[in-house]
């Protein structure tokens, strides 16, 4: 059994009898702060390609919590984009569902699904949609290409790995992440020359998306 039909919008609640066995909790946002950035293949029209995408942290809107008082999270988020972190708004963004569980709502986003299998709750995850929204967050411009700094810190922090590595390619499992490491010092590299040259546009005409 399948609860897709069970969530709402967070802009539109409504009242089901209906309910996912499972604990509530508390309502959140993405955010995202320039720092962060994760290498990920996307299959464009003719190849797949590596981009940066944007990492998404989690601001929970529970009372007492990040600053946020009762009925009103203003303060939690100006503190959060007075530190540099961009909003993704719900609003605009449509990406959070409600579901009616056991002792009140469970938020997930709408890249979430749940479905009942022989008694016990699976939780599924679209990360190509996923993927797909945060390209979309690029195309937008609701988030800005990653500064060439942190680009190269992610250069240098994967260096690490192959210097690492290379010294321990007699086991089979190192030689793989040496050559997984040696990979993605490539992609990277070549990343940094795409923005240079065509900026935001290198994330259009993307189509499905493979994690790193």
């Amino acid at each position: 059994m399948k609860y897709n039909n069970l969530s709402y919008s967070w802009s539109n609640k409504q009242a089901s009898q209906k309910k996912l066995p499972i604990k509530s909790n508390s309502q959140f946002i993405y955010i995202h702060n320039p720092q962060n950035w994760e290498l990920v293949y996307i299959d464009g029209e003719k190849k797949s390609k590596a981009v940066l995408l944007p990492e998404l942290s989690v601001l929970r809107l529970t009372a007492g919590v990040n600053l946020v008082r009762k009925n009103n999270s203003n303060v939690a988020i100006a503190n959060v984009q007075s530190q540099g972190s961009t909003i993704i708004d719900p609003e605009k963004y449509d990406y959070i569902r409600v579901y009616p569980c056991t002792n009140g709502n469970r938020y997930e986003d709408s890249f979430v699904s749940f479905e009942n299998l022989g008694g016990s709750l699976i939780r599924n995850y679209d990360t190509d949609g996923f993927n797909q929204f945060r390209c979309s967050l690029m195309r937008d411009g609701v988030i800005t290409p990653p500064h060439e700094h942190f680009i190269k810190i992610m250069i240098n922090d994967n260096q690490k790995l192959i210097d690492k590595y290379s010294q321990l390619q007699h086991n089979p499992n190192h030689e793989a992440l040496y050559k997984k490491a040696i990979q993605k010092d490539k992609d990277l590299k070549l990343v940094k020359q795409a923005l240079k040259k065509d900026g935001v546009k290198i994330y259009e005409s993307t189509t499905k998306s493979n994690h790193d």
